[in-house]
């Protein structure tokens, strides 16, 4: 359950970030700063916010050959599907006879152990940026960046907590009980954890920050084995 759900989480998150390097075209100066690039690329990739994702791709399109970068809609779909998977596999640990009574508590339990991580709040603090040795070559910037997070030990302790109690789902009233105090740890779960870090952007030919470092982006919200 840990594995699977660790997994679930990271596509969920990866999937909004497919494709965040195109290759880069001449366009005009970048009208985001690094710092204001990785803003969104946080609040689209981490938090899952379409307004960012807009804004985002409204800013790479000139070195995308005018297209989208950021697949919203599909990693939506991602997420949903994912979701789906999670109830089924938790449903089937349910008594066969309470599984439709159970399904809603169950379908909240996955959309928290799905959703707990992107409620992060990530901001850059700074950048330092190192120009190309010559002038073809790309700008690199080094963004700084601080998040909260939610204690994931926490959510990776009421998965654990759900794997030992899988064989003790005899009857409803026993299943019902447990999923509500797994659903209430997964709410109360705060958002206090500390990160700082660094990701690295590059700039070609003149054309706007991009995201190099998915993995860097996405290691604040990762849960640790």
């Amino acid at each position: 359950m840990i594995q699977k759900s660790k997994y679930l989480i990271a596509c969920s998150l990866l999937a909004l970030g497919l494709g965040t390097v195109p290759s880069a075209q001449a366009a005009d100066a970048p009208k985001l700063t690094p710092e204001q690039t990785y803003d969104l690329y946080a609040k689209t990739m981490i938090n899952g916010d379409a307004e960012s994702a807009k804004k985002l791709n409204d800013a790479l399109r000139p070195a995308a050959g005018g297209k989208d970068t950021i697949d919203f809609a599909s990693a939506n779909a991602m997420i949903a599907s994912g979701k789906e998977q999670m109830v089924e596999g938790l449903s089937a640990a349910m008594p066969p006879k309470s599984q439709e009574a159970l399904k809603p508590l169950v379908q909240e339990m996955a959309t928290l152990m799905l959703e707990t991580p992107r409620r992060a709040r990530c901001a850059a603090t700074g950048s330092n940026v190192l120009a190309g040795k010559t002038p073809g070559e790309p700008k690199i910037a080094t963004v700084k960046f601080h998040c909260d997070v939610a204690d994931l030990n926490t959510l990776i302790g009421a998965q654990s907590e759900l794997g030992q109690l899988a064989g003790q789902f005899s009857d409803e009233k026993t299943s019902k009980a447990s999923l509500e105090k797994i659903i209430a740890t997964l709410k109360a779960v705060p958002i206090t954890k500390k990160v700082d870090g660094t990701v690295s952007l590059i700039s070609a030919k003149g054309g706007p920050w991009m995201l190099a470092d998915v993995e860097g982006l996405l290691a604040p919200v990762q849960p640790q084995p």
